[in-house]
C-alpha cells in the first residue's frame, strides 16, 4: 500500500512538470522596483526605481550573471549592484539547481548625511523549475556579507512566458529588514 501511494505521488509531481522546454540561463531583464528598508531611522521607508539584470550560460553548467537596482526617496538614493558566477545541476529537462558566488556594492546617498557605500559578497542556492510550457517558478536562499552585517534573504519569483524569447516575470526578495519587489520584462536568448 505505501509503495502504492508513493508511486501515485511521485507520478502526480511529475505530471505537474513539463517536459518541453529546457531552463534558460541566458537572459536579460528590466522591470520596476521597489524596497522597504526597516533597518533606517524612523518610519520604514520605501523606495522606487528600477532594475536591470542578466545572465549568460557561457560553459556547459557555468553561466555569469549581473544586476543593477536603482531606487530612490525624498532625498535619498539606493543602488545596489551584483556581479557572479554561477554553476547548474539540472535535475531533469525542465528543473534546475544552481549555485552562484556574487560580488555586491551597496550605495546609500542622502542629501543630507552624505553618501555610504559597503562592498562585500553573497552566495546563492537556488532551484528553479517550468511547472508548465508557460510557467516557471524559482526559490532562492542568500546569504550575504559585508564590512557591517551578514544578511539573510529568501527568495521567491515566477516568469509568464509569452513566447520562447519574451516573458513577464516577478520576484519577491525579503530578509528582516528589507522586502524588494521587481515586476518586468524578460528576454530570452
Amino acid at each position: 500500500m505505501n509503495k502504492l501511494i508513493c508511486s501515485a505521488g511521485l507520478l502526480i509531481a511529475s505530471s505537474l512538470i513539463s517536459a518541453n522546454d529546457n531552463i534558460s540561463f541566458d537572459y536579460l531583464q528590466a522591470g520596476y522596483s521597489t524596497v522597504e528598508l526597516e533597518s533606517l531611522p524612523g518610519d520604514p521607508s520605501e523606495f522606487t526605481g528600477y532594475s536591470i539584470a542578466g545572465s549568460y550560460k557561457w560553459m556547459e553548467n557555468v553561466f555569469i550573471a549581473g544586476e543593477y537596482n536603482s531606487t530612490s526617496d525624498i532625498g535619498v538614493d539606493v543602488n545596489y549592484s551584483k556581479l557572479g558566477v554561477g554553476y547548474i545541476h539540472p535535475l531533469e529537462n525542465d528543473m534546475s539547481m544552481f549555485l552562484q558566488a556574487n560580488y555586491i556594492v551597496a550605495e546609500l546617498g542622502s542629501r543630507l548625511a552624505g553618501d555610504f557605500d559597503d562592498k562585500g559578497f553573497s552566495v546563492e542556492a537556488g532551484l528553479r523549475a517550468l511547472l508548465t510550457d508557460s510557467f516557471e517558478l524559482k526559490g532562492v536562499v542568500e546569504f550575504q556579507r559585508d564590512a557591517d552585517m551578514d544578511r539573510n534573504y529568501v527568495v521567491l519569483g515566477g516568469n509568464y512566458n509569452f513566447n520562447s524569447s519574451l516573458s513577464a516575470y516577478i520576484d519577491y526578495k525579503t530578509e528582516s529588514d528589507s522586502d524588494i519587489i521587481v515586476l518586468g520584462a524578460r528576454y530570452n536568448f
